[in-house]
Protein backbone atom coordinates (compact mmCIF):
# COMPACT_ATOMS: atom_id res chain seq x y z
CA UNK A 1 0.00 0.00 0.00
CA UNK A 2 1.29 3.42 -0.88
CA UNK A 3 1.49 6.13 1.82
CA UNK A 4 -1.79 7.65 0.56
CA UNK A 5 -3.58 4.33 1.17
CA UNK A 6 -3.95 3.33 -2.48
CA UNK A 7 -2.99 -0.04 -3.93
CA UNK A 8 0.43 -0.20 -5.55
CA UNK A 9 0.38 -3.78 -6.84
CA UNK A 10 -2.40 -6.21 -7.74
CA UNK A 11 -1.88 -9.79 -8.86
CA UNK A 12 -4.50 -11.11 -11.23
CA UNK A 13 -4.29 -14.74 -12.25
CA UNK A 14 -6.64 -16.12 -14.87
CA UNK A 15 -6.98 -18.61 -17.63
CA UNK A 16 -8.23 -17.91 -21.11
CA UNK A 17 -10.83 -20.60 -21.70
CA UNK A 18 -11.85 -19.53 -25.19
CA UNK A 19 -8.50 -20.07 -26.90
CA UNK A 20 -4.82 -20.24 -26.00
CA UNK A 21 -2.85 -17.04 -26.25
CA UNK A 22 -0.63 -16.91 -29.30
CA UNK A 23 1.58 -14.29 -30.88
CA UNK A 24 -1.33 -13.59 -33.26
CA UNK A 25 -3.73 -12.82 -30.41
CA UNK A 26 -1.80 -10.95 -27.68
CA UNK A 27 -4.86 -8.84 -26.90
CA UNK A 28 -6.36 -11.80 -25.04
CA UNK A 29 -3.79 -11.39 -22.30
CA UNK A 30 -5.35 -8.10 -21.19
CA UNK A 31 -8.83 -9.52 -20.52
CA UNK A 32 -7.95 -11.41 -17.35
CA UNK A 33 -4.60 -9.88 -16.43
CA UNK A 34 -1.62 -12.19 -16.14
CA UNK A 35 -2.71 -15.43 -17.79
CA UNK A 36 -1.24 -18.39 -15.92
CA UNK A 37 -2.30 -22.04 -16.01
CA UNK A 38 -3.79 -22.43 -12.57
CA UNK A 39 -3.08 -25.51 -10.48
CA UNK A 40 -3.74 -23.85 -7.13
CA UNK A 41 -6.29 -25.42 -4.79
CA UNK A 42 -7.44 -22.00 -3.61
CA UNK A 43 -11.23 -22.17 -3.16
CA UNK A 44 -13.12 -20.12 -5.75
CA UNK A 45 -16.57 -18.55 -5.60
CA UNK A 46 -18.96 -18.53 -8.57
CA UNK A 47 -19.88 -15.06 -9.83
CA UNK A 48 -23.30 -15.78 -11.32
CA UNK A 49 -23.93 -12.33 -12.82
CA UNK A 50 -20.60 -12.37 -14.68
CA UNK A 51 -19.34 -9.15 -13.08
CA UNK A 52 -16.13 -9.42 -11.09
CA UNK A 53 -16.20 -7.36 -7.89
CA UNK A 54 -13.97 -4.27 -7.60
CA UNK A 55 -10.57 -4.94 -6.08
CA UNK A 56 -10.29 -4.56 -2.34
CA UNK A 57 -8.51 -1.48 -1.06
CA UNK A 58 -7.64 -3.00 2.29
CA UNK A 59 -9.04 -5.04 5.17
CA UNK A 60 -9.67 -3.85 8.76
CA UNK A 61 -7.34 -6.48 10.21
CA UNK A 62 -4.58 -5.50 7.79
CA UNK A 63 -5.00 -1.86 8.77
CA UNK A 64 -4.74 -2.85 12.46
CA UNK A 65 -1.51 -4.81 11.84
CA UNK A 66 -0.02 -1.94 9.86
CA UNK A 67 -0.82 0.45 12.71
CA UNK A 68 0.86 -1.99 15.12
CA UNK A 69 3.92 -2.15 12.83
CA UNK A 70 4.14 1.67 12.76
CA UNK A 71 3.79 1.90 16.55
CA UNK A 72 6.44 -0.80 17.04
CA UNK A 73 8.87 0.92 14.68
CA UNK A 74 8.72 4.21 16.53
CA UNK A 75 11.80 6.28 15.64
CA UNK A 76 13.69 3.26 14.30
CA UNK A 77 14.15 2.43 10.63
CA UNK A 78 12.46 -0.96 11.15
CA UNK A 79 10.66 -2.76 13.97
CA UNK A 80 12.22 -5.99 15.24
CA UNK A 81 10.97 -9.53 14.76
CA UNK A 82 10.91 -9.81 18.56
CA UNK A 83 8.34 -6.98 18.70
CA UNK A 84 5.76 -9.40 17.25
CA UNK A 85 5.64 -12.37 19.60
CA UNK A 86 2.77 -14.86 19.57
CA UNK A 87 1.01 -13.26 22.54
CA UNK A 88 0.90 -9.91 20.77
CA UNK A 89 -0.11 -11.43 17.40
CA UNK A 90 -2.62 -14.02 18.64
CA UNK A 91 -5.54 -12.16 17.02
CA UNK A 92 -3.97 -12.66 13.57
CA UNK A 93 -1.93 -15.83 14.14
CA UNK A 94 -3.87 -18.13 11.81
CA UNK A 95 -3.58 -15.56 8.98
CA UNK A 96 0.11 -14.87 9.56
CA UNK A 97 3.22 -15.99 7.72
CA UNK A 98 6.86 -15.08 8.29
CA UNK A 99 9.53 -15.57 5.65
CA UNK A 100 13.28 -15.35 6.23
CA UNK A 101 15.16 -13.11 3.79
CA UNK A 102 18.02 -15.11 2.28
CA UNK A 103 20.86 -14.09 -0.07
CA UNK A 104 20.16 -13.68 -3.79
CA UNK A 105 16.56 -12.54 -3.28
CA UNK A 106 15.35 -15.86 -1.86
CA UNK A 107 12.68 -16.22 0.81
CA UNK A 108 11.84 -19.20 3.01
CA UNK A 109 8.65 -19.52 5.04
CA UNK A 110 9.43 -20.07 8.73
CA UNK A 111 5.82 -19.83 9.87
CA UNK A 112 2.59 -20.37 7.94
CA UNK A 113 -0.77 -19.94 9.69
CA UNK A 114 -3.49 -22.57 9.70
CA UNK A 115 -6.00 -20.41 7.79
CA UNK A 116 -3.33 -19.71 5.18
CA UNK A 117 -2.80 -23.43 4.72
CA UNK A 118 -6.53 -23.76 3.95
CA UNK A 119 -6.52 -20.80 1.54
CA UNK A 120 -3.41 -21.89 -0.36
CA UNK A 121 -4.10 -25.61 -0.12
CA UNK A 122 -1.01 -26.60 1.85
CA UNK A 123 1.23 -25.69 4.76
CA UNK A 124 4.21 -23.87 3.24
CA UNK A 125 6.36 -23.86 6.40
CA UNK A 126 9.96 -24.51 5.36
CA UNK A 127 9.27 -23.98 1.65
CA UNK A 128 11.12 -21.49 -0.59
CA UNK A 129 9.04 -19.04 -2.61
CA UNK A 130 11.03 -19.64 -5.78
CA UNK A 131 10.26 -23.37 -5.65
CA UNK A 132 6.46 -23.02 -5.40
CA UNK A 133 4.05 -23.60 -8.27
CA UNK A 134 2.44 -22.22 -10.33
CA UNK A 135 5.73 -20.40 -10.89
CA UNK A 136 4.08 -17.46 -12.66
CA UNK A 137 2.02 -16.60 -9.58
CA UNK A 138 4.75 -17.15 -6.99
CA UNK A 139 7.40 -15.30 -9.01
CA UNK A 140 5.17 -12.19 -8.88
CA UNK A 141 4.64 -12.69 -5.15
CA UNK A 142 8.43 -12.95 -4.73
CA UNK A 143 8.74 -9.57 -6.49
CA UNK A 144 6.49 -8.11 -3.81
CA UNK A 145 8.77 -9.51 -1.10
CA UNK A 146 11.77 -8.02 -2.88
CA UNK A 147 10.01 -4.64 -3.01
CA UNK A 148 9.48 -4.73 0.76
CA UNK A 149 13.17 -5.53 1.31
CA UNK A 150 14.22 -2.75 -1.07
CA UNK A 151 11.95 0.00 0.29
CA UNK A 152 11.87 -1.03 3.99
CA UNK A 153 8.15 -0.24 3.93
CA UNK A 154 4.86 -2.16 4.23
CA UNK A 155 3.20 -3.18 0.96
CA UNK A 156 -0.46 -3.97 0.30
CA UNK A 157 -0.43 -6.60 -2.47
CA UNK A 158 -3.73 -8.46 -2.97
CA UNK A 159 -3.91 -11.65 -5.03
CA UNK A 160 -6.86 -12.07 -7.43
CA UNK A 161 -7.65 -15.27 -9.30
CA UNK A 162 -10.31 -15.50 -12.00
CA UNK A 163 -11.25 -18.55 -14.08
CA UNK A 164 -14.28 -17.79 -16.18
CA UNK A 165 -17.05 -16.94 -13.70
CA UNK A 166 -15.10 -18.37 -10.74
CA UNK A 167 -13.22 -15.89 -8.61
CA UNK A 168 -11.15 -15.51 -5.46
CA UNK A 169 -9.26 -12.62 -3.92
CA UNK A 170 -6.90 -12.53 -0.98
CA UNK A 171 -5.96 -9.27 0.76
CA UNK A 172 -2.25 -9.33 1.60
CA UNK A 173 -0.11 -6.97 3.63
CA UNK A 174 3.67 -7.48 3.70
CA UNK A 175 5.73 -5.95 6.52
CA UNK A 176 9.54 -5.80 6.87
CA UNK A 177 11.19 -6.77 10.17
CA UNK A 178 14.78 -6.55 11.42
CA UNK A 179 16.74 -8.33 14.13
CA UNK A 180 18.76 -6.90 17.00
CA UNK A 181 21.91 -8.10 15.23
CA UNK A 182 21.26 -5.68 12.33
CA UNK A 183 18.50 -3.17 13.02
CA UNK A 184 18.78 -1.51 9.59
CA UNK A 185 18.39 -4.58 7.38
CA UNK A 186 15.24 -6.54 6.58
CA UNK A 187 15.73 -10.06 7.97
CA UNK A 188 12.10 -11.21 7.82
CA UNK A 189 8.98 -10.36 5.88
CA UNK A 190 5.76 -10.86 7.83
CA UNK A 191 2.58 -11.23 5.79
CA UNK A 192 -1.08 -11.15 6.80
CA UNK A 193 -3.59 -12.70 4.36
CA UNK A 194 -7.39 -12.65 4.45
CA UNK A 195 -9.49 -14.38 1.82
CA UNK A 196 -12.31 -12.20 0.54
CA UNK A 197 -15.83 -13.31 1.44
CA UNK A 198 -18.29 -12.79 -1.40
CA UNK A 199 -22.01 -12.70 -0.65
Amino acid sequence: MKPDGNTQFIIIVGTNQAAPITAASPENSFKTGVVIPLFLPMPLTEITDGNLPPHLKSHPDLDAVQDLWLDSRGDRLLPLRSDFDLARMSRWASHLSIATVLPKDRFQYRLFGTDLARVYGQDLTGRFLDELTPRGLWSVIALHYQEVVRTLNPLFAPVSIAIGRWYSEVSRLLLPLATEADINRVAFVMAIDYRRTLH
